[in-house]
């Protein structure tokens, strides 16, 4: 079986797009038929030409030139209640303090600096966001279990004090890790869709609402 340990540590770390590639490597050493079916079914999907009923997390997944094979891509509120605003990223100020000693990355340096000079005296934080790589530095065995990435593209970060959490242990900072809408026409299903959310998800481009009346 595959190291799933290690496995949960790729997804903690954030390195998503290297989960597919080991579990391909431990197939070739191991054979494993329920989880080659597993394989075979997501390769299926992607050259699948028909209609689609798949999870919120999965469309999120999607890339633009996927998503344009359909006609319509239908959703409803629940996308950005349920998988977006849930899907935060934390680090205690602790181990933040560590990874500011321990990466030789300087523009990740900066932005912990930053970061951690504003929660002396704020809550709410914004901060500029950057892509950053595991590739682009040669300390990352060193550094902590950690979705770096998404904490380089973040912008907004909110600091939770132990002072003022009875079951909070250490300062914690939380942060919304960035979901993108790709570039290609959504439809919202909903009775109760709020409109100011919706612009700001869908900010730079046409959002429509029409309300369908009762017959």
């Amino acid at each position: 079986m595959p190291d799933w340990k290690h496995i949960g540590k790729l997804y903690k770390g954030g390195q998503y797009s290297q989960v597919h590639p080991y579990i391909y490597e431990t197939l070739k050493k191991k054979s494993i038929p329920c989880l080659l079916e597993y394989m075979e079914e997501r390769e299926a999907l992607k050259n699948w030409n028909g209609s689609v009923i798949t999870t919120h997390r999965y469309l999120l997944n999607m890339d633009e030139k996927r998503l344009r094979d359909y006609d319509a891509i239908i959703i409803d509120e629940d996308i950005i209640f349920k998988s977006v605003l849930p899907n935060q990223g934390e680090i205690t100020v602790s181990k933040l303090e560590k990874l500011l000693m321990e990466t030789t990355d300087r523009r990740l340096a900066k932005k912990i600096k930053r970061l951690l000079q504003s929660a002396e005296t704020q809550s709410c934080i914004e901060l500029g966001s950057f892509e950053w790589g595991y590739e682009e530095t040669d300390d990352s065995d060193k550094l902590p279990v950690f979705d770096i990435p998404s904490f380089c593209l973040a912008e907004q970060f909110y600091v939770r004090r132990k002072s003022e959490e009875a079951n909070l242990k250490k300062d914690t900072i939380t942060f919304l890790k960035p979901v993108s809408f790709e570039n290609v026409k959504y439809i919202m299903v909903s009775a109760t869709a709020d409109k100011n959310i919706c612009r700001n998800y869908f900010n730079d481009r046409k959002v429509h609402f029409y309300e369908c009346k009762r017959a």
